[in-house]
């Protein structure tokens, strides 16, 4: 047998050419796919016809920015997007590059004074996030809040609902509880297991009913650790539609919301519902429940990081409102008022001719809830703002 030096002598041509490839199937070796998402925008720039091509970049731009609204708006609330729209603007929206991975026009025009370009763009959901996180805008750091599931659910076939805390039923595993604890589970928030862990819900020590009222639902979720917990009910059903002999459409509704076991506040509601097409009864409707599950815990993930990431506390405002001798401007400006987010309570203080004084529970300060109302279109009027302090707000309607 040869020494190792010479072998090695002998072979290093043949060493060498293995080297080289195992290197470069390391170098060609795909990197982990970053999750994208495709949005199909339409953009607008200032059309001018001694430089089109400046137009069309505009028009582009325009589109990309439109774009990353849709993603944000995916990942976020309105409340938060209205709330960080300074600093979304600074970090997203003049730096698209940074966050849209590619885009192809698809069609473009110039109408009058505009050009318009149809644009698909794929924008790196992973980027936008961990920028989100990074900017303490998404919870990301901070351990998100752990989950009971308390909700009811009657299938197709169940004479009534069924619930795990009800006696017999520990093991009861609901399918729509399955499909939300499985996107919740996804989206980092831990699941509370529940069954075994509270065996004397099956005895006769503690009788929990199948409709729990706020104090229980906390209690239960005490009991379990739970940081926050999800009341509420599911029920499938059939639709009207048949395709064929033996086709049908099911449906799957779910009404829920979220309680914080520590205050027992209030801090997110939703009602969702979806479809499924099966021949099978039970499969079609434990489809369609499953579906709205996904939707739903999709949607209250949203809410609990908003609820979490505001902490501001409702004040109450005072509102001097001139112009008022339009009774029906007035009152469009109330309701519009009432749908601003953060807007908990309004209520009328003083009535005198020409004006109104009004008192607004905000959860923020008078200057946000100034620049919430400049935000928003009035058909038939339009508002001045005076005066903007601490708790105070003078304005004027004036009319179209």
């Amino acid at each position: 047998m040869l020494p190792i030096m010479q072998w090695i002598e002998k072979h290093k041509i043949r060493l060498a050419v293995i080297i080289l490839c195992g290197l470069f199937l390391t170098l060609a070796a795909p990197a982990e796919a970053l999750r994208t998402a495709t949005v199909d925008v339409i953009g607008t720039g200032r059309a001018c016809d001694e430089n089109i091509s400046k137009s069309r970049e505009q028009a582009i731009a325009d589109s990309l920015v439109s774009a990353l609204e849709v993603v944000l708006s995916e990942i976020i609330s309105r409340d938060l997007l209205i709330h960080n729209f300074q600093k979304l603007n600074e970090i997203f929206y003049g730096h698209t590059d940074r966050y849209i991975t590619d885009y192809k026009v698809f069609a473009e025009v110039s109408s009058g004074n505009r050009y318009r370009v149809m644009v698909q763009a794929n924008v790196s959901v992973d980027r936008v996030e961990k920028r989100l996180v990074e900017e303490g805008i998404l919870l990301g750091k901070a351990p998100l809040p752990k989950i009971l599931f308390l909700v009811t659910e009657q299938n197709i076939n169940d004479p009534i609902p069924k619930y795990w805390w009800g006696r017999g039923m520990l093991f009861f595993e609901s399918t729509v509880e399955k499909a939300m604890a499985a996107t919740m589970a996804d989206k980092g928030f831990p699941v509370i297991k529940h069954g075994i862990r509270m065996p004397s819900l099956d005895g006769d020590t503690i009788a929990y009913p199948m409709n729990l009222s706020d104090i229980e639902a906390v209690n239960i979720g005490i009991l379990l650790n739970a940081d926050i917990v999800v009341i509420g009910n599911a029920v499938a059903g059939k639709t009207i539609n048949i395709m064929g002999s033996n086709i049908r459409s099911f449906k799957g509704i779910i009404s829920a919301r979220i309680l914080r076991t520590d205050t027992g506040a209030e801090i997110a509601a939703i009602k969702k519902a979806a479809a499924a097409v099966d021949s099978n009864e039970t499969k079609g409707a434990e489809k369609a429940l499953s579906h709205a599950g996904q939707l739903a815990a999709k949607e209250l993930s949203v809410q609990i990081i908003a609820a979490l990431q505001d902490k501001k506390e409702a004040e109450v405002l005072e509102i001097l409102v001139q112009g008022t001798d339009d009774l029906s401007n007035f009152v469009m400006f109330r309701k519009t008022l009432e749908t601003i987010p953060g807007v908990k309570n309004v209520q009328t203080k003083l009535i005198r001719p020409g004006e109104t004084t009004i008192m607004v529970l905000f959860q923020g300060s008078a200057r946000e809830l100034a620049d919430a109302l400049m935000l928003k279109t009035f058909v038939m009027f339009g508002i001045s703002i005076d005066k903007v302090s601490e708790n105070y707000l003078k304005l004027e309607l004036i009319p179209g």
